[in-house]
């Protein structure tokens, strides 16, 4: 498995179940955990070990915006679902089956 794919996924899986852990904060964990991959790269450049690489970084970005879709698409795919277990629509009012009256006969 190529190491950026590593990478990559490590950072999709750590956002995904932030934005899971904190919905009604996801962009700000998103752009957090983008922010925070491009900052563990910068400070690379403090090392004389490390070599700070721009596509490294960007693979991470892009991996933590993944996972920012992908945990807000888990987070509806569980709403809807527990929408319909209710009987609840995406208000959370319950849902009342519509019985037709029946028609006057006519004079």
């Amino acid at each position: 498995m190529p190491v950026d794919f590593d990478r990559a996924l490590a950072f999709c899986s750590l956002t995904a179940l932030f934005v899971m852990a904190y919905p009604r904060h996801s962009i700000a964990v998103g752009l957090a955990i983008v922010v925070g991959a491009i900052a563990i790269e910068w400070l690379q450049e403090l090392s004389p070990t490390r070599h700070a690489r721009f596509d490294d970084a960007l693979v991470k970005a892009c991996g933590a915006l993944v996972g920012l879709f992908l945990g807000r698409l888990l987070l509806l795919g569980h709403a809807r679902l527990r929408d319909n277990e209710r009987g609840t629509g995406s208000n959370g009012r319950m849902i009342k089956p519509t019985a037709r009256k029946p028609k006057a006969p006519a004079k």
